[in-house]
């Protein structure tokens, strides 16, 4: 189509614009990620660098507890390394926290729903059970319109008329937006 009405080299150089945007800002993107990770080993050489020092240091020179006993090199290179880790790990929970929050707000509304007691009670003493035989009636709709508030030119149903009968089973089939769910 493009090509027939002699558009295809500005069509071609609008793709080539955007696509050199969307590169351009991949790209930005990358580099300060490349950038924060190489921060971040810098951070975590030094550091480790830090904890080996200081334990030979202690180990060179005694460290004594309160109580005057003496504690190894390795003890304090062990316990440097377990207070890093459990920071690290610490650290690394708070970017699950958002997700562990809409857990138990998904949570609590599941358990609402299952807690949930109806106002109907068909499995009460004395409640009468009616069979799908026995059902009398019908649904009618006729020349429904409908549109949402939030796009009023776009008419869901229009003009629809239909009958439901009782003890039928109905299937509603039809592409996405076409108002299924609209008329249950």
């Amino acid at each position: 189509m493009v090509h027939t009405y002699g558009r295809e080299e500005l069509e071609s150089f609008n793709y080539n614009k955007y696509l050199m945007r969307t590169f351009e800002a991949a790209k930005n993107k990358n580099n300060f990620k490349s950038f924060g990770g190489n921060i971040f080993g810098l951070v975590i050489g030094i550091y480790y660098g830090y904890c080996f020092s200081m334990g030979g240091l202690l180990r060179w020179t005694g460290f004594k507890t309160y109580n005057g006993s003496l504690i190894s090199g390795g003890e304090i290179v062990s316990i440097i390394f377990l207070i890093m880790l459990s920071t690290f790990s610490i650290a690394g929970a708070g970017a699950n926290m958002p997700s562990i929050s809409g857990a138990k707000v998904a949570g609590k509304m599941a358990l609402d729903v299952i807690d949930h007691v109806p106002g109907i009670l068909p499995n009460e003493i004395g409640a009468k059970v009616v069979k799908r035989e026995e059902m009398k009636g019908k649904i009618e709709f006729e020349d429904v319109c409908f549109n949402y508030p939030s796009n009023p030119d776009l008419k869901v149903l229009k003009n629809l008329t239909i009958t439901f009968e009782a003890g039928n089973s109905i299937g509603l089939i039809g592409p996405s937006g076409s108002g299924k769910s609209t008329i249950i």
